[in-house]
């Protein structure tokens, strides 16, 4: 009696089952992936309008100012700045002698030639003489050669000499004193022996320091 052979399985290797049904497998995931961007469109569709929520600016009420009258107010200067000076020439006047100290100058008075460190302003005997800004007095004295002198320092160590005054000065002129621009000082006189034969007048000099400047470049700021 012969024996009945046995059914047997063939193995198939794995890499041929996936190649065989791979197709499907893709088909698959692609409708798949189409059902979930329709589902996607849809429930975008179906979603209400989002709003954004307004916002409203306060406005800002200017105040009107087109009927208020603008006032210069000197007082209205704050208490922290300074007033510009005021200058005044000393003496109203020619000048009869310059400034020279590059070149000698003849003096009728000595009959020789010298420097002259200031400027004479011819005025007559008893003219008011002020003060050219303000400043302090810093000397008072009497000189052999100029006469009644009175020195006054001012901002920035400019110094101004007033010479050949009346030996008589007004009253609460002395060392120490303040003095504003414009104020008396002294009067012309005659007390200048160096310069007794020029006309009356008064001799003006103007010191940086102990150093002699031509007082006109000075002069030329007074009102």
């Amino acid at each position: 009696m012969k024996e009945k052979k046995g059914f047997k399985f063939k193995k198939i290797p794995a890499a041929k089952v996936f190649k065989r049904y791979s197709a499907y497998v893709y088909m698959t995931a692609a409708v798949v992936t189409v059902a979930v961007m329709a589902i996607s469109i849809y429930s975008i569709n179906q979603t209400d309008d989002i709003s954004l929520p307004e916002i409203s600016v306060p406005s800002i009420q200017l105040p009107d100012i087109s009927d208020t009258p603008v006032v210069n107010n000197p007082t209205d200067i704050p208490a922290d700045v300074t007033p510009a000076p005021e200058y005044y020439a000393p003496v109203s006047g020619d000048i009869v002698t310059a400034h020279s100290v590059t070149e000698l100058v003849f003096s009728p008075t000595m009959q020789d030639y010298r420097t002259h460190t200031g400027v004479d302003i011819a005025a007559e005997k008893g003219t008011s003489v002020v003060s050219y800004t303000d400043g302090t007095v810093s000397a008072v004295y009497s000189d052999a050669f100029y006469g009644t002198v009175v020195e006054v320092t001012h901002a920035n160590n400019v110094v101004t000499v007033y010479a050949n005054l009346e030996e008589l000065l007004p009253e609460g002129i002395s060392v120490g004193s303040t003095v504003k621009a414009g104020q008396e000082i002294g009067t012309v006189g005659t007390t200048a022996i160096i310069e007794s034969a020029t006309v009356p007048h008064l001799h003006f000099e103007v010191k940086i320091g102990e150093r002699n400047v031509n007082p006109q470049i000075y002069l030329d700021k007074v009102k």
